[in-house]
């Protein structure tokens, strides 16, 4: 068993590229903002129980400015019915957010293609002045295995839980009662969870076959509000290498 303390601060630039990674459906015009981490700790063990078989268990503490959040924009009459303000995309705010939790991670390592980890963390945000702290889930868990069976065949299944969260429902402004920043229903979002598989059959060194899937399970298909996805998409076919020499 090995305990160990980390702490840091960083200043994070942050961009329209990295905010679009994380939420596509941001709007083309955004407040760019630097995030300021001033504080991010953790403290906790990491242990080695067994042959390929780790543990680890932490407690993390984060306190940020200009921390980031993602909220829905309302149907502004005022902007010429400009596509990003019908309602169907975010804008991004800031707060100063605390953040608690407690995380956990196990894995098993059987060789070098088999392997099998979970991970759960579970958060509460604070934010000063009060409020809620927008489209961040309080528990999240990422289930990860890669087997490969004989020589030939390799199978990677991945799932992951996303838990409730807080969100702003769309409404309609009418146009003298609209106030940037003043809109809004709260609302709690439903839990997501989705599970995706590969399977390749590697026929020799150049060409592989392979089917791929990802499907996501209970009512609730999206992590952003609204925003539906398919509940099973399935691919399949077949790969060629190329070895290029230059």
């Amino acid at each position: 068993m090995t305990p160990f303390i980390k702490y840091e601060g960083s200043y994070d630039l942050n961009s329209f590229t990295s905010f679009s990674i994380e939420n596509p459906y941001v709007a083309p015009t955004l407040e760019i903002k630097s995030t300021v981490v001033n504080h991010n700790g953790d403290i906790g063990f990491k242990s080695h129980p067994g042959s390929g078989l780790t543990f680890k268990l932490n407690a993390h503490y984060s306190r940020t400015d200009n921390f980031p959040m993602y909220r829905r924009l309302p149907y502004d009459q005022i902007n010429d019915d400009m596509a990003y303000r019908m309602g169907n995309a975010y804008e991004v705010i800031y707060a100063s957010v605390e953040k608690m939790g407690i995380l956990t991670r196990i894995a098993m390592r059987f060789s070098e293609y088999n392997k099998i980890s979970i991970e759960t963390a579970y958060y509460d945000f604070k934010r000063d002045g009060g409020g809620k702290v927008l489209n961040e889930p309080s528990l999240i868990i990422n289930l990860n295995t890669n087997f490969k069976l004989g020589k030939k065949i390799f199978f990677q299944f991945e799932g992951q839980y996303l838990g409730d969260r807080d969100s702003i429902k769309n409404i309609v402004v009418p146009l003298p009662e609209y106030s940037a920043g003043n809109f809004g229903i709260a609302e709690s979002l439903g839990s997501v969870f989705s599970i995706s598989s590969s399977f390749t059959w590697k026929i020799n060194e150049q060409w592989d076959l392979f089917y791929e899937n990802k499907m996501i399970l209970g009512e609730s298909t999206s992590r952003w509000a609204y925003y539906q996805n398919q509940s099973q998409i399935h691919l399949g076919g077949i790969r060629y290498k190329f070895d290029i020499n230059l």
